[in-house]
């Protein structure tokens, strides 16, 4: 067999081996409330690191909002319902139920946003408590609009 013919027989087994890989695919975050937030930021870890992508689609609050971390911008996208909401990094409120700031926890992750976002937090006066919303034009200038 000519060294032509195998190269082209290896070409055609390598086309049909690469077209069997299952496909990146898109993960829609619909109406998510968030939770706890090395869960959230070991789940968009690994999702990104397996190539994925996120379309988000209504509320992302809280923990949800990691994804802006953990996926590189090209890989997000919103819808015109898309409501992202931030606020401080907070532990579950103890016995007398207050909950406790976690003061380290939010400045690490307020400098692992996307400056984009970082500058949108910081107009808004900072992270707080009290849960600040980024939606609508705002949020279209910052990401793509998912394919329908």
């Amino acid at each position: 067999m000519s060294p032509h013919r195998i190269l082209t027989i290896l070409a055609l087994a390598f086309a049909l081996a690469a077209s069997a890989l299952p496909a990146a695919a898109t993960v829609w975050l619909r109406d998510d409330i968030g939770g706890p937030y090395n869960a959230y930021a070991s789940r968009f870890k690994r999702l990104s690191a397996a190539g994925e992508s996120v379309a988000i689609d209504g509320i992302c609050d809280s923990a949800c909002t990691l994804a802006l971390i953990y996926f590189p911008r090209d890989r997000i996208c919103v819808t015109s319902r898309a409501r992202l909401g931030f606020h401080v990094a907070v532990l579950v409120p103890d016995s007398g139920g207050q909950p406790s700031v976690e003061w380290n926890v939010t400045q690490r992750t307020l400098a692992r946003y996307p400056k984009p976002i970082r500058d949108w937090i910081s107009r808004q006066g900072g992270l707080s408590t009290r849960m600040i919303y980024l939606q609508g034009a705002e949020l279209a200038r910052l990401y793509r609009a998912c394919a329908r």
